[in-house]
C-alpha cells in the first residue's frame, strides 16, 4: 500500500447521500436534478450541493481546512473580460459581463 485515506476523509457520493442533505436528494420537487433517471448529471449536482452546503458551514464544517487549501476558484465568473472574449461565445460573453 502506497496511502491510505481514512473514511471519514472521503467524499462519496454514497456518504453524501446518507448524509445531512438525505432528505434534499430524496424530496420530489427536486427530482429533476438529483435522480440519475431523470438527469445526467445528478452525480455532478449532488456533489455541488453537498460541496455549497459545506463551504456555506464556515468554521462549523468538517472540511474547511481543505476548503482554505483552495486558493482560487476556476469558473466562468472569476474570468477577466479579456480570457471571456477569447472564447469568442456570444452566449458566455452575455452571460459573464451582465
Amino acid at each position: 500500500m502506497i496511502a491510505a485515506v481514512p473514511n471519514k476523509m472521503l467524499i462519496s457520493l454514497k456518504k453524501i447521500k446518507k448524509g445531512e442533505l438525505s432528505e434534499i436528494f430524496k424530496d420530489r420537487a427536486n427530482v429533476e436534478l438529483f435522480d440519475d433517471k431523470r438527469a445526467g448529471d445528478a452525480e455532478f449536482n449532488v456533489f455541488a450541493a453537498f460541496l455549497i452546503f459545506e463551504k456555506l458551514k464556515g468554521e462549523d464544517s468538517f472540511f474547511k481546512p481543505y476548503f482554505d487549501t483552495i486558493t482560487r476558484s476556476y469558473t466562468m465568473y472569476d474570468w477577466t473580460e479579456e480570457e471571456v472574449a477569447i472564447t469568442e461565445c456570444p452566449e458566455l460573453i452575455d452571460e459573464v459581463t451582465r
